[in-house]
């Protein structure tokens, strides 16, 4: 099997979040005819190994994607399919990097196909204990010449407020008025946090993910729910107490949260893949996404160098147009193997 039919037949395994378990199937199977010992955990995800040492880089991808399945299709150089950049895109990078570099002694590959990034990262959490890699790197679209160091955190709040009904004439603020008065009072505090920060990495964003209201005769309610993402200066606890002071006699409920992550630049797993993409004639840059992904769940507990690294325009995750360029995920698996290479050199 080629690189190009693994990808492709891994897009046309379609695995939104919760129902990765056929795509798991064939990737673990395919690693196998590529020579991994593979095989599936306990909570379902696909794992490849290639050597026995007792060093270990482990390569993290994930295998779900979002909802919304995408004709798999070639226009020319570019494959369309749901996940093609987010992310089996980088995943199949990594199988094939790791099928074509030799694994020397004392050393093991290990390719992990992860479930339920989407959603709660699932995967990647149950592995947090059950590996301590010297190297780190996870599978996020980058770019081949790009490599990313940073993701802003998150925190997902409830807001709700209840108040008793008054007759609309006594001019009173009802309660979904109060929550679209919190809202705006959030983003102009936003702003004055903001204002010191230039990068959008250093700044904070509120999304307004969900809203509902109602009442009951006696009482009405409001519930807003906020998805802030969080530079490293605001941490997701210090985000909370601050909407507290927002939101008045309003409770406020923290329901997830993923602090931000930023990689050292000066690491032999940024040095490797630098001298790799320029090996291959790249012109090497960083990249600080906005979002969140598994590398800030797993890189602070295994304390080893990690960064993010794939093939695939960032731009197009999570659209009905998603594609990758064929040339540029052939180039991402000469890179990282190259990497490999250099990481597992004496």
């Amino acid at each position: 099997m080629d690189e190009v039919a693994l990808l492709e037949g891994l897009l046309r395994t379609y695995s939104p979040t919760g129902a990765e378990q056929a795509a798991v199937a064939y990737l673990t199977e395919a690693m196998r005819g590529l020579g991994f010992e593979a095989g599936v955990d306990e909570i379902g995800n696909a794992i490849g190994r290639r050597g026995e040492g007792e060093r270990q880089i482990v390569l993290l991808g994930h295998i779900d994607t979002v909802a919304g399945e995408i004709a798999v299709r070639r226009e020319g150089d570019l494959l369309y399919g749901r996940g093609a950049v987010d992310a089996k895109g980088p995943l199949a990078c990594f199988v094939a990097a790791a099928s074509q570099t030799a694994v020397p002694p004392g050393w093991q590959v290990v390719v992990i196909g992860a479930v339920g990034e989407e959603g709660d990262s699932r995967g990647a959490r149950w592995i947090l204990d059950r590996y301590r890699p010297q190297y780190a790197i996870i599978g996020e679209p980058s770019g081949w010449e790009r490599v990313t160091l940073g993701y802003k955190g998150s925190a997902l709040v409830k807001y709700r407020v209840e108040q008793a009904l008054a007759h609309p004439a006594a001019q009173q603020e009802n309660a979904p008025q109060s929550a679209v008065t919190f809202w705006n009072r959030l983003m102009a505090a936003a702003d004055e946090w903001n204002a010191p920060h230039e990068r959008a990495f250093d700044q904070v964003t509120p999304i307004l993910r969900r809203m509902q209201s109602g009442e009951d005769g006696f009482h009405g309610w409001a519930e807003l729910w906020i998805n802030l993402r969080l530079p490293l200066w605001l941490p997701p606890a210090e985000a909370l107490r601050r909407l507290g002071e927002l939101g008045g006699e309003a409770r406020l409920e923290l329901l997830d949260e993923v602090p931000a992550y930023l990689a050292e630049k000066n690491t032999i797993v940024v040095r490797g893949l630098l001298a790799a993409i320029r090996a291959a004639g790249g012109k090497p840059a960083f990249a600080l996404k906005s979002g969140t992904a598994d590398l800030n769940l797993v890189a602070p507990v295994w304390g080893c160098p990690a960064v993010a690294y794939g093939p695939g325009d960032s731009n197009l995750d999570h659209t009905p147009h998603e594609h990758i360029s064929l040339a540029e995920y052939r180039r991402s698996i000469e890179v990282l193997s190259r990497a490999l290479g250099l990481w597992m050199q004496p």
